[in-house]
């Protein structure tokens, strides 16, 4: 943005198909969490808008391949996890894994407990907390331990790995 209020694009988000029945024909991709990842790319973390469907956010990988100052061009975003339910917030961890942290709860008519960290290495997902009270932030401590904000009950968990 300049100084005179002038946006410009650095990504553009593409909605997707709708997977419920009704209603709108395509949902809107919501970025709610981003992170620098220890190859210098941006990453990104989606909640998606409603009905917030199960399986429906992800996390993309976002670089400026040809150097022209954004990633709008083909190729410049990828998905790094998919699958996932509404994400909050992304992180890496000291070994340089992604860590994903899900909402879930009474969005996906689940309990409210049902929030998560998930880790994402190599490909594969391991739940690395779970019974979390709806997680809206993350941070990897010095120490190594995640430190999860959950905003109903007003507490800050610390999770030794």
């Amino acid at each position: 943005m300049t100084p005179d209020g002038v946006v410009t694009p650095w990504a553009i988000y593409p909605r997707f198909p709708n997977p419920n029945d009704g209603g709108a024909t395509t949902v809107d991709s919501v970025p709610t969490g981003m992170a620098w990842g220890p190859d210098g790319a941006l990453y990104v973390g989606f909640e998606t808008g409603g009905p917030f469907p199960v399986g429906g956010s992800s996390v993309v990988r976002l670089s400026d391949n040809n150097g022209d100052g954004d990633a709008l061009d083909a190729g410049e975003m990828t998905t790094v996890a998919d699958g996932l339910t509404t994400v909050t917030a992304i992180a890496f961890d000291h070994d340089g894994s992604l860590l994903v942290l899900e909402f879930r709860g009474f969005l996906v008519h689940e309990d409210a407990t049902s929030g998560r960290v998930v880790c994402v290495r190599d490909g594969a997902m391991e739940v690395v907390a779970s019974g979390l009270v709806t997680p809206t932030g993350l941070a990897v401590g010095p120490d190594g331990a995640l430190y999860v904000a959950q905003e109903y009950i007003g507490v800050i968990a610390r999770i030794s790995q």
